[in-house]
C-alpha cells in the first residue's frame, strides 16, 4: 500500500496501474498489511499457476464480494476489478530466477532475450 501510494503521487493521475500476481499470492491477500486498501487502490491481474485450483480462486473472490463477468471480476464496495488471465505462464518464478542469477547463469531457457536484457541493464536481482 505504501509503494502504491508513492507511485500514485509520483505519476500523473492519468497513469493506470495494474498489479500482476499469481493465484497463490492472491489467495493470501487477506494476510497482507492493509489488504482492503490495496484492493481499492489498484486493478489486479491474476495468473493461474500449475497445481493451483482456479475454482479455489473463484470461491475466494466471491468471498471478497467480487462478481464474475467472463474473466473479469467486478469489484464492489470500492474495490477495483480483478482480471483472471486465461493462460498459465511459463513455469518460472522470481525465486528461481534469483537463484539462477546468483549462480551467474542468466539463461534464455528460463526467460526471453528481452527480459534477460532488462534484468542485466537494470542490475536486477543482484546481491
Amino acid at each position: 500500500v505504501d509503494t502504491l501510494t508513492a507511485l500514485k503521487r509520483y505519476y500523473s493521475s492519468k497513469t493506470e496501474f495494474i498489479f500482476i500476481m499469481g493465484v497463490d499470492a492472491c489467495l493470501e491477500v487477506m494476510t497482507w498489511k492493509s489488504y482492503a486498501s490495496f484492493l481499492s487502490m489498484v486493478e489486479i491481474a491474476v495468473s493461474n499457476r500449475v497445481g493451483c485450483s482456479e475454482q479455489a480462486l473463484f470461491d475466494f473472490l466471491v468471498q471478497l464480494g467480487y462478481t464474475k463477468d467472463d474473466r473479469l471480476w467486478r469489484g464492489t464496495a470500492g474495490n477495483q476489478n480483478i482480471t483472471v488471465l486465461p493462460e498459465v505462464p511459463k513455469g518460472v518464478c522470481s525465486s528461481e530466477v534469483r537463484k539462477v542469477i546468483a549462480n551467474g547463469m542468466v539463461s534464455g531457457h528460463l526467460l526471453s532475450h528481452d527480459v534477460v536484457h532488462y534484468i542485466e541493464e537494470n542490475s536486477l536481482y543482484n546481491p
